[in-house]
């Protein structure tokens, strides 16, 4: 009795009717759907394009076992003739006997010994590519990285001796036939060449200048001498029988070799100033952001994470800041501002926060609330001792204003009293949030004199006795500043280290309207930060088979926050441009810490939720700034006593209880 007929198993694959749905999303996407089809259906799968059937095989074993083992029976399909329209009747276009020879003569390039002096050579070349990068500087990956192949590709194929508007013909020709296999629709339904579409012109076109080099750099390497390069060992190898390559082989070889790296899909890089604002400042304020920006993502962008789970300032990148010497493009020795200090010392903040806010935190303690005391308050001898090491990194200042009971309060208040007594001082009382004082030099305490009830300033020494500080602990936001709680119990201060110039509560309110702005400026920085990781990760993320950034929900979310970040921004220059012209009142700098701090809270939101639950991982960047996000709204003034700031402007009548 005969066995029943067993039906051959159905190789699994995505359903199509005739291929079309298939079809468009491989036309968008090849790698993407190989991708996912290889994830979904396994090792073998089928895929119907247009009613023929074509079968994916993935696992190496497979491979080997089509193109090795079995390789006499797999014979090319006529997708091959599309293939040859870039390759020539090459090694990956060939059958049978063909295939063999070039098979045998192209192995004789790919010893260990040569393959180790393509290593050599690559790296070479790689060096020299590097050496044209300048630190900080902005670089085209794609671009870059299609220089350095095509580099590569002349020192390995040619041993150097192809002339640099050789070396760019090769590359531009490669990227029109990469770029016809990716996006045309020609090379899937196998349209013939003589067709005269515009990419076939485009195709042919380059082919014919691609070939016209290649046969006459062969033809030059035929009748000089023999060098040692691959090349030349391509044009010394024979077969068994003592065949050669013909020119044709060699052109089909040199083309292979030559490809470029394939050209990805166009897309914009996610750019925070769609206006080109930054086009409205000179050019040494755009050299200075760059700048900054060059220093965060070279030596602050690979440690910020760790920095954040340790609950620690990196105290190493001090000296990185002093190579730079940033403060001087905002102050003078003497302690006096630069004719743009206000502009620069927000593009420095702007710049900082699009990376990492507590950065700028540090910097803006230090170099505008600790530094503006001295140069505002301090006399001659003061300014003398402390401005320059401060401008030199040398010495790290903090500043002691806010209490634990009281923050906007403070200036009606201030619990933290001074007492004189001979010639010193005796200080009582708690600092709270105080950012850099775990490891200051130095911190610019706020008292309340007992006997006047004035307002005076001290400059008191790390390691003064009685003062002592905490390192506050616990932190969701701004991990990476070290904020402590300073206690002064019966602390000493010498009258020489009072702030001879302090005028009671003006003074520290001059030095806070002079530094307010830079902390709008953080709310420019995190928002555009926070947007252009949104956009870039909208770009690349794929969900349901496209990526996020083809939904309608996320393009509404990145235009909100792109128009948030560029109304932001001019704000910010605005108000930049008038503190350096002296106008700047209050009620300005209150606006913008307002505006701007409520308008980054919308546009960081937005962007954590862009990611989905990846928002919440500190590894995609959102999520700091997210949480820094709820400091910047709630310090240096609350939004809501800088509403009442403003109010009180605009009316003439305040509301302040």
């Amino acid at each position: 009795m005969n066995a029943p007929a067993v039906a051959p198993r159905r190789v699994p694959g995505p359903a199509s009717r005739f291929g079309l749905r298939n079809l468009a999303r491989f036309a968008r996407d090849q790698l993407g759907m190989l991708r996912d089809v290889s994830q979904t259906y396994g090792d073998v799968a089928c895929v119907a394009l247009l009613g023929q059937e074509y079968y994916l095989v993935s696992h190496p074993d497979d491979i080997e076992a089509v193109l090795v083992k079995h390789a006499r029976v797999m014979l090319r399909d006529r997708h091959s003739v599309v293939l040859e329209r870039a390759l020539g009747k090459g090694l990956l276009t060939s059958d049978g006997e063909r295939w063999k020879h070039q098979r045998r003569l192209m192995a004789q390039a790919f010893v260990p010994r040569r393959i180790q002096s393509y290593g050599a050579a690559m790296a070479r070349v790689t060096d020299e590519g590097l050496r044209r990068w300048r630190d900080g500087a902005e670089v085209n990956v794609h671009q870059e990285m299609s220089r350095l192949t095509m580099e590569v590709v002349a020192d390995v194929l040619f041993g150097s001796g192809l002339a640099p508007e050789d070396v760019a013909t090769v590359r531009d020709a490669m990227e029109t036939v990469n770029e016809f296999f990716a996006n045309s629709p020609e090379a899937v339904v196998l349209l013939p060449a003589w067709v005269p579409t515009p990419r076939n012109r485009r195709m042919n076109a380059a082919v014919a200048r691609l070939d016209a080099l290649i046969y006459q750099i062969i033809a030059r390497r035929r009748a000089a001498e023999a060098r040692d390069d691959l090349l030349g060992t391509l044009l010394a190898a024979q077969d068994d029988d003592g065949a050669r390559m013909s020119d044709a082989q060699l052109k089909g070889l040199t083309r292979l070799m030559s490809a470029a790296p394939e050209k990805a899909p166009h897309l914009p890089t996610p750019n925070a100033d769609f206006f080109g604002q930054m086009d409205t400042l000179t050019q040494e304020q755009r050299d200075f952001a760059g700048e900054v920006r060059g220093f965060m993502h070279t030596h602050v962008s690979p440690i910020m994470n760790e920095y954040w789970n340790r609950d620690e300032f990196p105290r190493h990148l001090i000296p990185e800041l002093k190579k730079h010497d940033f403060m001087r493009r905002i102050w003078n020795e003497d302690g006096s501002r630069t004719p743009d200090a206000t502009i620069m010392e927000g593009l420095f903040t702007m710049e900082a926060c699009k990376v990492d806010v507590s950065t700028a935190v540090f910097f803006g303690v230090h170099a505008g609330l600790a530094f503006a005391s001295i140069a505002l308050g301090g006399n001659d001898a003061q300014k003398a001792e402390w401005l320059p090491k401060m401008l030199d990194m040398e010495a790290i200042g903090a500043f002691g204003l806010t209490e634990p009971e009281g923050g906007s309060q403070v200036s009606q208040g201030m619990r933290t009293t001074c007492k004189r007594d001979g010639d010193s001082w005796t200080l009582r009382g708690q600092k709270k949030w105080i950012g850099n004082s775990p490891f200051s030099d130095f911190t610019v305490i706020w008292a309340r004199d007992v006997d006047t009830q004035e307002v005076r300033g001290f400059i008191v020494r790390a390691g003064t006795p009685g003062y002592e500080v905490e390192k506050i602990q616990g932190k969701t936001a701004l991990r990476i500043v070290e904020n402590g709680l300073i206690t002064l119990t019966d602390c000493r201060v010498p009258d020489i280290d009072r702030l001879q110039n302090v005028q009671g509560w003006r003074t520290t309110a001059e030095v806070l309207k002079l530094t307010r702005a830079g902390v709008a400026w953080q709310g420019v920085g995190c928002a555009m930060g926070a947007y252009e990781l949104a956009a870039a990760y909208a770009q690349s993320r794929e969900q349901f088979g496209k990526r996020i950034g083809e939904f309608q929900l996320i393009q509404n979310h990145l235009v909100h926050m792109l128009g948030n970040v560029t109304s932001l921004f001019a704000l910010c220059l605005r108000l930049s441009h008038m503190a350096d012209a002296g106008d700047m009142r209050d009620e300005h700098a209150a606006l913008a810490k307002v505006v701007t701090a409520a308008r980054c809270r919308e546009t960081v939101a937005l962007a954590r939720e862009t990611f989905g639950g990846n928002g919440i991982l500190l590894e995609y960047g959102v999520a700091k700034h997210f949480a820094d996000t709820e400091a910047i709204y709630s310090y240096e003034g609350t939004n809501e006593i800088n509403t009442l700031v403003v109010g009180r402007a605009i009316t003439g009548l305040s509301a302040f209880v």
